[in-house]
């Protein structure tokens, strides 16, 4: 065989550099302009005449399992923990899916817990029902966050996501994997963990008697998001507050398990808020949040806040920017509202 061309390795390619600075120029320029466009397709006023409608389209984007009837999950086990000041602890495991063995940490209220709001506590990244609920550590960055709910009276379940640390935990996990095998079904792991919360919410109503007429979610950072997920999907829930989360679309779809097919073009975070409207809505950021900057807070706000307006709700919402990082608010302003409103 003869000698073929051949050329010195270079790790610099002026074309390559070009195709990826100008794809990533092309898809932003897409991306401004399908938000344009769905602000002037999906407004207050097209909510307000049929707001079930993007409910039903919301599922529809996220996919399997939302699209399957909703059920009453099986108790496996509860084990009571302890009796800590006004709460009764039990950690709790349940059947939702076939064979899908779901855990969480619920805190029952001892006097009158069936006249108490329940809640479904969230906790962010890396987290763990013991971590937010200040049984491990002093709970980090969620400054006390579901005890301080019990403190307030409500019964608080923490379910536990797939988000622990896989540094601290040995329990390794591959969400991305699952995520992308789940989007292979039709879904997604948003989908798969709002389902099953969802579900649960109706098992604490049927099984252990809570007050239907007051229930609530709470979160901060992934739980914020999983807060704002949970309610625009579960009418049920009276109140939502969700902290260090609420952004601009276009800072949030750097995390791929919060990018949805078609997503730019129906539903931000803005428009997937709205489906909580008129119900209540808290949404909070620090000043010095080292991941979100709460200026963009206060603008996707704005949009939200149009929603409200139509729906002759402005008094059901509720956004501002607290001295802090990323963490729970240690201010009760956003406590106070969550529960002035269930």
């Amino acid at each position: 065989m003869g000698k073929y061309y051949s050329e010195e390795l270079n790790p610099k390619s002026q074309f390559r550099s070009e195709y990826e600075q100008s794809l990533s120029k092309y898809v932003d320029e897409q991306l401004y302009e399908r938000k344009k466009q769905r602000s002037l397709l999906i407004t207050p006023k097209s909510y307000k005449e049929d707001q079930e409608f993007y409910r039903q389209e919301f599922v529809k984007m996220l996919g399997f399992p939302l699209n399957l009837k909703s059920k009453t999950p099986k108790l496996l086990s509860k084990t009571k923990v302890v009796i800590d000041k006004n709460v009764n602890i039990y950690r709790m495991q349940f059947e939702v899916l076939d064979g899908v063995k779901f855990y969480g940490m619920y805190f029952e209220q001892v006097k009158n817990p069936e006249l108490a709001p329940f809640i479904i506590g969230q906790h962010g990244k890396e987290g763990t029902p013991e971590l937010c609920s200040s049984i491990y550590m002093d709970s980090s960055n969620y400054n006390h966050m579901i005890r301080r709910a019990t403190d307030m009276g409500a019964n608080v379940f923490v379910p536990q996501t797939l988000l622990w640390s896989e540094n601290f935990y040995e329990e390794p996990y591959d969400r991305g994997a699952l995520d992308a095998k789940l989007r292979q079904l039709g879904g997604c792991i948003t989908a798969l963990e709002v389902y099953i919360q969802s579900c649960l919410i109706t098992y604490f109503i049927e099984k252990e008697g809570v007050n239907a007429s007051k229930i609530g979610a709470l979160g901060l950072s992934y739980g914020g998001m999983y807060t704002i997920h949970l309610a625009a999907y579960d009418k049920r829930i009276k109140s939502a507050y969700a902290c260090s989360w609420f952004n601009c679309t276009e800072i949030l779809s750097r995390m791929n398990d919060w990018c949805y097919k078609d997503a730019a073009n129906s539903f931000g975070v803005a428009e997937t808020a709205a489906l909580i409207c008129p119900r209540a809505l808290v949404v909070s950021m620090g000043d010095k949040d080292q991941i979100f900057d709460a200026k963009n807070t206060l603008i996707e706000s704005e949009r939200l806040s149009e929603f409200y307006k139509e729906f002759n709700a402005e008094d059901k919402f509720l956004s501002y920017v607290f001295d802090g990082y990323h963490e729970f608010d240690l201010g009760d302003k956003g406590l106070k509202f969550f529960f002035n409103n269930l």
